[in-house]
């Protein structure tokens, strides 16, 4: 470990995207805990809503998902890598969804309810989310 950086010598038959998955995995199941509770934190502040579970994945293109049917919120696992404002962007941005299932003005008001700044976050991650990674 080096400053926010961790490096691994494996052996060269270990390809760079194997490795990549193994570490988002580990990573996710160690940090879903930490990532349940703030989001009851954020539920609880803001929005009330039913969640009946949450997950990490290693998804490609969305930072956050949530389900109507199953009230279940994805994040993507990137964010365990980001600062923790840009995850709790991401958060209320789900948890907004739990009121409003479309990306209408009344939807970014109650996102803006509970993040006066949430267009900061956003401008942030459109910016730096396609460098936040491991490899």
């Amino acid at each position: 470990i080096m400053g926010n950086n961790i490096y691994a010598e494996v052996a060269d038959s270990i390809k760079s995207r194997d490795l990549d998955k193994a570490i988002a995995k580990v990573l996710s199941k160690a940090l879903l805990e930490d990532v349940k509770k703030r989001v009851t934190e954020l539920n609880k502040a803001h929005f009330n809503a039913q969640i009946s579970s949450v997950h990490i994945r290693n998804n490609s293109t969305l930072w956050g998902s949530y389900s109507q049917k199953s009230k279940s919120i994805s994040i993507n696992f990137k964010l365990l890598l980001a600062p923790q404002e840009i995850m709790d962007y991401v958060i209320i941005h789900e948890l907004a969804h739990t009121k409003v299932h479309n990306h209408s003005r009344r939807f970014w008001d109650i996102v803006a309810g509970a993040m006066p700044d949430y267009k900061d976050k956003r401008k942030w991650l459109r910016k730096n989310g396609g460098t936040i990674g491991i490899s």
